[in-house]
């Protein structure tokens, strides 16, 4: 029998200072896309929306963090972006 996971969505947090430090290797020219893996990724000066399980959302936090779980993708237009592999 499948093992089921608990679903977590996408739930942006605040960005502390000391959370990443932002480079120009981390500024986006196009949309970028971010395919759930359990991993966390910072933004700033983003656009975001996110997609899970058919419906898409778009978020009003231009600057934050959050943990992008397996089944959830999400786009950043614009600013910078850094995603922890």
């Amino acid at each position: 029998m499948a093992r089921l996971t608990e679903y977590q969505p996408f739930r942006p947090q605040a960005l502390l200072d000391t959370d990443v430090k932002f480079t120009d290797a981390d500024k986006i020219s196009r949309p970028k896309l971010v395919d759930g893996r359990g991993q966390w990724v910072y933004w700033t000066g983003c656009s975001v929306t996110s997609r899970e399980n058919g419906t898409k959302k778009d978020h009003i936090e231009q600057e934050g963090k959050a943990i992008v779980e397996e089944g959830v993708d999400v786009y950043f237009t614009g600013g910078q972006v850094r995603e922890e592999k």
